[in-house]
């Protein structure tokens, strides 16, 4: 698996964005075999990108310490990650995330990628629903 300086270094190209063909664009952010619509949605996000907003956006992610951020939180904190996710593989990420967050808790969905929110919208929100719920739970 690519080291989080590889692929930074790959993110540094705006061309890996803005100039791919959007099924390329849908590959390399949802699963395989995703529902056709999300990978038409998916797809079409380049076309929203600027050259200077997705350069900003690479230097804010070279730039964050994102683990020491997360050693900070004190909040119930839930960490979802997509098992397929090739943009940021959940052993590399979401799993030190949750790692370094005392007391969260982290769930992994098989068969989604980098978009939770666009491949799983209806398992994310139920996700998020019952965590804020036994939030509240824990604080009454």
């Amino acid at each position: 698996e690519p080291t989080r300086s590889e692929i930074l270094a790959a993110l540094a190209a705006p061309e890996l964005v803005l100039e791919a063909a959007p099924a390329a664009v849908a590959a390399m952010l949802t699963a395989p075999g995703s529902d056709p619509l999300v990978t038409t949605l998916v797809g079409g996000i380049k076309d929203y990108v600027t050259r200077e907003g997705y350069a900003h956006a690479v230097t804010m992610l070279g730039a964050t310490d994102t683990l020491a951020l997360a050693r900070r939180i004190t909040a119930p904190t839930l960490v979802l990650a997509g098992r397929e996710d090739g943009l940021a593989p959940p052993e590399q990420h979401s799993i030190p995330i949750s790692q370094a967050v005392t007391g969260s808790r982290f769930e992994m969905l098989s068969g989604y990628g980098h978009l939770l929110k666009i491949e799983a919208p209806d398992r994310v929100a139920s996700l998020i629903e019952a965590h804020l719920t036994a939030a509240r739970e824990r604080r009454s």
